[in-house]
């Protein structure tokens, strides 16, 4: 993230408050991370700690792995000489790309398909699950978007 002029020093706090046992709704709030990324953060660990099987698997896969290469490809887009200005920043979301959209992808929908099974609730549950993902990651991209665009360093600051 340093290549990208990205500010670590947030979530470096962050993973040392973690490594040290603290809860990281606490940790969220001392080190006064805005609301987008809190949600996000907190959505993701809520469900993959209180999830169902089927709730995790549909986060997971509508919130991440079924958006991630169509995500990435457009923030490739955003430099003309990615590959020279921040190569290992590029290759890490090339690599993200041909991962997701090849494997991890559909190995998600298919690993979805098999544990909702025929069962209607499991179904409910799924859809309320990618709801909550893909509004979670909306709101989360939508505050990043205007970073992107002007093409400032990256701060948790500049993030509403």
């Amino acid at each position: 993230m340093e290549e990208i002029g990205a500010d670590t020093q947030v979530v470096r706090s962050f993973m040392q408050k973690i490594d040290r046992g603290e809860q990281w709704s606490i940790a969220l709030k001392e080190l006064e991370v805005p609301p987008s990324i809190t949600d996000f953060v907190e959505g993701t660990l809520n469900c993959a700690i209180h999830g169902s099987v089927v709730e995790v698997a549909a986060y997971f896969f509508f919130g991440r792995e079924d958006i991630i290469p169509d995500m990435f490809e457009r923030l490739l887009k955003l430099w003309d000489h990615g590959a020279v200005e921040v190569p290992y920043f590029a290759y890490y979301l090339k690599r993200h790309i041909e991962l997701d959209g090849d494997s991890h992808g559909p190995w998600a929908r298919e690993m979805l398909i098999t544990l909702a099974g025929q069962d209607e609730s499991n179904w409910r549950q799924a859809t309320r699950a990618a709801e909550l993902a893909i509004t979670s990651r909306i709101k989360f991209g939508t505050a990043f978007k205007p970073i992107l665009i002007r093409g400032r360093r990256f701060s948790i600051e500049s993030v509403s």
